[in-house]
């Protein structure tokens, strides 16, 4: 969504801008694929959040409080160098 607004297009014909804007979005996927290994959260935090009840989400708190930290650094980095 930062990207969107910081690139994106203003009109239908800001073909340049859009084109930025992909290319962006691209670069940071890219990037965090490469530091985590995916840009799946169920992959990212190594079980399937569909399946559980909210107390069994709530009993794997302390994953998302370890883990989402580190991806968001990533992408906020990102955003501080790129944008």
């Amino acid at each position: 969504m930062v990207v969107g607004l910081k690139c994106g297009t203003t009109g239908a014909t800001d073909q340049e801008a859009k084109k930025l804007a992909c290319e962006k979005t691209k670069e940071l996927v890219e990037i965090f694929e490469k530091n985590h290994g995916s840009t799946n959260c169920n992959e990212l935090i190594g079980f399937d959040r569909s399946n559980l009840s909210a107390a069994e989400l709530l009993a794997k708190k302390h994953l998302f409080q370890n883990k989402c930290p580190e991806f968001l650094e990533t992408v906020v980095s990102f955003l501080e160098e790129e944008i």
